[in-house]
């Protein structure tokens, strides 16, 4: 007798099975529970843009924000950033808190440099550089 009720001796073999398959179904449960999952981060990159387009599903938005990156009209920073309307895919993965791994270009490069450089390295003693003339 188990639970109040009696299993037929016909099906004592199949509902051992069963209690078996939920004991180890409750195993996996707590040990997937136990572990320290963390996801891991998606970064989407140019490439993978490109090829989001490229997808007969794409949207007419993403796909004419491809043809304007490919012809260098923008960049998909400037996409993103929403100097054309946003295609529903990348609103989605804005929406998502996904990782932009832009390609950048030699002028964003030299912005980011400029930005980056102190303008009172006299301040702090030594030069950034030991290889320049500055000091």
């Amino acid at each position: 007798m188990t639970d109040g009720f009696e299993v037929p001796t016909e099906a004592a073999a199949a509902y051992r099975r069963f209690q078996q398959s939920l004991a180890e179904l409750a195993t996996q449960t707590e040990n997937l529970v136990a572990r320290d999952f963390t996801p891991h981060e998606v970064r989407v990159d140019d490439d993978y843009l490109q090829k989001m387009a490229s997808n007969p599903d794409a949207s007419d938005e993403l796909t004419r924000a491809a043809q304007l990156v490919r012809d260098g009209g923008l960049s998909w920073q400037d996409v993103i950033d929403g100097l054309v309307t946003m295609p529903a895919e990348i609103r989605e993965l804005v929406a998502a808190g996904v990782s932009f791994a832009l390609a950048v270009t030699p002028e964003q490069r030299r912005q980011a440099a400029a930005q980056a450089d102190w303008d009172d390295d006299e301040d702090w003693g030594q030069p950034k550089s030991w290889l320049s003339n500055e000091w």
